[in-house]
């Protein structure tokens, strides 16, 4: 099974195994390294999609109920819509009565470890770079 083919110079076909053989140890290595990264990015790219971090309809119905003083509209919203600005509009509708300061902490500290978390989930793609 010919999985790629390459046409070198003398004309003749190589496939894709035939290339990994002329490469040695290491070049096999580098292939499969590459092939997990691939799957990280992958995985990645579906997880971080926008949809599951910032619904654009979450954050479209919450800005309307929040300028009607709905808020008890807002929290059925965010529980149909389990994400990351769900929770920081949970906090924000927990504590709309402190001071703007003391919100914006609130909502950093909801924020902070589902970022962190995220960014813990790309490492396994700087590992394989790194190699």
């Amino acid at each position: 099974m010919i999985l790629l083919t390459a046409e070198p110079v003398d004309g003749s076909l190589q496939t894709l195994s035939t290339l990994l053989r002329a490469g040695g140890p290491i070049v096999v290595v580098q292939f499969v390294l590459s092939v997990i990264a691939g799957a990280f990015v992958i995985e990645r790219l579906v997880s971080l999609r926008s949809g599951r971090i910032v619904p654009i309809e979450l954050a479209r119905r919450s800005e309307e109920f929040w300028s009607q003083g709905r808020w008890a509209d807002i929290e059925p919203l965010c529980d149909r819509n389990p994400s990351t600005l769900a929770r920081m509009i949970r906090a924000i509708l927990d504590h709309r009565s402190d001071s703007p300061a003391d919100v914006a902490s609130m909502v950093t500290e909801v924020g902070r470890p589902e970022m962190r978390r995220e960014l813990r989930r790309c490492c396994p793609i700087g590992v394989v770079a790194t190699i």
